[in-house]
């Protein structure tokens, strides 16, 4: 009964209206231009690469002395580049689309040289959980929703590679999650509903109308081992929503692509896996957790199985980042054999 449960859950998921962001293509990008000639299409470059640059590293290294020297010399990280439609005016054709797509291995060691950390493909998908207010009541936006909103974030999700997802707002996502969690702050039923969709990072934001449909908004950003608040002032829904995932991608490439070259080993014991297949499940995953560069079987007893980890910052905020994840609870006892031990809960 438990595995139908499991089953059907999944199918639910499944079937969701989703607006994900393609994460592949990271390196590729679509230009309007204007002009054709050499001058032009070295700054149409620039522009696409900075484009590129913002969805792969942290904003504020786009911005960094060494992302500027790549910048300055675009054009040699060109894999390739075509001119798409346009106009034909007095002989020529003007405008239209350019087409590029990077070297992306040159760009990669071009940051790695520099010290900057990149996100790459493997992104956990971000649940938005929005609410509209309407006077003194407040509307849920889920999965079944469209509209100017729904096409708003899934335009800003695309720009930043985010793959973006709505809740259900089914009957387990009421008994889940209410307005009252939000206002409170219940980080307990916050994250529990936010486990549901399978994912350790959301982004939860309340739209209040502000006249000639501009919105106030207040954000939080809810992850494994933090969570941030912030307000916008009065903002059109695509800026507004524009300005949320920006923030948002801020802090998830800092959280699963942390600045540093050096790498820190530990172990740790996990409690409660019952199978080979459950044993593989908890190592993806492990390596898909923020800063976890590698995980390794280390071996296994009657009651644990150890992994040996691979990580990116301190050990400390990894244990604590642990403690607020979907799929690992710490254990009540210590245990024997050495490691922090946990158990596995997913």
């Amino acid at each position: 009964m438990c595995r139908l449960r499991s089953l059907l859950l999944v199918l639910l998921l499944l079937a969701r209206v989703g607006i994900a962001a393609d994460t592949t293509g990271l390196y590729d990008e679509t230009m309007t231009v204007t002009a054709r000639d050499d001058k032009a299409r070295a700054e149409d470059i620039r522009r696409a690469l900075t484009e590129v640059l913002g969805r792969v590293i942290a904003p504020e290294d786009v911005q960094a002395k060494p992302a500027a020297a790549l910048l300055a010399h675009a054009t040699d990280y060109v894999d390739q580049y075509e001119y798409r439609s346009g106009e034909t005016a007095e002989g020529r054709t003007v405008g239209g689309r350019l087409e590029v797509r990077f070297d992306r291995e040159r760009v990669d060691q071009a940051l790695a040289r520099a010290g900057i950390a990149v996100w790459g493909d493997k992104r956990p998908e971000l649940l938005v959980w929005l609410t509209v207010m309407d006077g003194a009541t407040s509307r849920f936006i889920g999965a079944e929703d469209g509209g100017a909103l729904t096409a708003a974030l899934q335009q800003a999700a695309t720009r930043r590679r985010l793959p973006v997802i709505l809740p259900l707002l089914d009957l387990t996502d009421q008994a889940n999650l209410n307005a009252a969690d939000l206002d409170a702050v219940n980080l307990g039923r916050i994250r529990g509903a936010v486990w549901r969709y399978e994912t350790d990072v959301a982004l939860i934001g309340t739209l209040i109308p502000a006249g000639d449909f501009q919105w106030e908004s207040r954000w939080r950003f809810v992850g494994p081992g933090q969570t941030a608040e912030w307000t916008l002032e009065a903002l059109g829904s695509e800026a507004a929503l524009n300005a949320a995932v920006d923030a948002a991608y801020s802090r998830l490439v800092r959280l699963y692509a942390p600045t540093g070259r050096g790498a820190t080993t530990l172990e740790i014991r996990v409690e409660g896996i019952g199978s080979m297949s459950e044993g593989e499940i908890c190592g993806n995953y492990l390596r898909g957790l923020p800063a976890v560069v590698r995980a390794e079987w280390a071996g296994a007893d009657a009651t644990a199985v150890s992994w040996r980890l691979q990580i990116r910052g301190s050990a400390q905020s990894f244990h604590q980042m642990l403690a607020d994840s979907r799929g690992l609870r710490p254990a009540s006892s210590p245990g024997s054999g050495g490691g922090e031990v946990y158990r596995w809960a997913p």
